[in-house]
């Protein structure tokens, strides 16, 4: 949360526009989705011992 507010200000600061702060605000959430893609989840679940559910 810090990182995101830190560099909208960033942006804001260096270019004038809050478009382009949003803009670097959506360039954090796609690399969020991207390591949440990446993830295998089977494989967490099983290596800190939990079962993994049927409908995964």
């Amino acid at each position: 949360m810090l990182l995101g507010a830190a560099s909208i200000t960033l942006v804001v600061n260096l270019t004038g526009g809050f478009r382009t702060a949003i803009f670097s605000l959506v360039v954090f959430f796609v690399i969020g989705g991207v390591l949440l893609w990446r993830t295998d989840l089977r494989k967490g679940i099983e290596s800190v011992g939990n079962t993994v559910p049927n409908n995964l």
